[in-house]
């Protein structure tokens, strides 16, 4: 729907329509991200909370959210987590120290960036009212932003790009594209494990209604699971999450 709206002929689009880039009055709903920073290795149960939470918001809110799952070291030890990622460690640290409150430790949960945060998990029920408390209101916010990823294999070779158009009337500046590359490991408790994460490159502007191609970039691994891409439009220092999508990798 996207594609034909942006590429088709311009005599056949309906200017009061909302997904219309070229309308000033145009939105798309939010889609609101979940970043949980875990560690599965760790001998505590709260992580396991936090991930069965996890699969019951996924079902209730459907495509309206994102979810990924950090797996990130415990004071400086791994707890035998092989999930580790580094660079989820330094998306940690950047949100960390944008919010400047709390402690670190797991399980986190960052929405929409530093929007939101909740922290710990004393069990499943807990946890999950209190992530839908802060869910509900945002899942009816829209977005001026609209994402319409691009996927492509070559190989080993998972190609990432991405088209955006900024809807509404105002131009935006300072933007990037995050990509990543999430894993289904075992279908229960690591099912939506970040394993790798790239960055395009800053977009200095896009005008209200303008339309613009992203190149992210090219990963080279070969994982053995079900792999989802999902793509994140950020501010420029990654603190503020403004849209997203996910998308199968074939």
């Amino acid at each position: 729907m996207f594609a034909l709206l942006l590429f088709g002929a311009c005599d056949d689009i309906v200017r009061d329509n909302v997904l219309d880039p070229k309308n000033p009055n145009s939105f798309r709903p939010q889609v609101v991200t979940v970043e949980a920073f875990v560690n599965t290795g760790h001998p505590s149960p709260y992580s396991g909370y936090l991930l069965a939470a996890l699969d019951s918001l996924q079902t209730m809110f459907g495509a309206r959210i994102v979810i990924a799952e950090h797996h990130r070291p415990v004071t400086g030890n791994t707890y035998n987590d092989n999930l580790v990622l580094d660079d989820s460690e330094l998306l940690y640290d950047k949100y960390f120290t944008a919010v400047n409150e709390g402690n670190k430790g797991i399980p986190d949960v960052y929405i929409n960036g530093i929007g939101e945060r909740i922290q710990g998990a004393s069990s499943v029920s807990s946890v999950l009212f209190r992530l839908q408390n802060v869910l509900q209101p945002l899942i009816s916010e829209n977005s001026s932003f609209t994402i319409e990823p691009d996927v492509s294999r070559s190989g080993n070779d998972i190609i990432l790009k991405s088209t955006v158009a900024r809807l509404g009337s105002d131009s935006a500046i300072n933007f990037k594209l995050r990509a990543m590359l999430l894993e289904d490991i075992d279908g229960d408790s690591n099912k939506r494990v970040v394993r790798k994460i790239i960055y395009s490159n800053i977009v200095p502007q896009l005008s209200a209604g303008e339309v613009t191609s992203v190149y992210i970039g090219t990963v080279s691994e070969n994982y053995q699971g079900k792999l989802t891409a999902l793509f994140f439009l950020t501010s420029q220092n990654d603190t503020e999450v403004y849209q997203a999508i996910a998308e199968s990798v074939q």
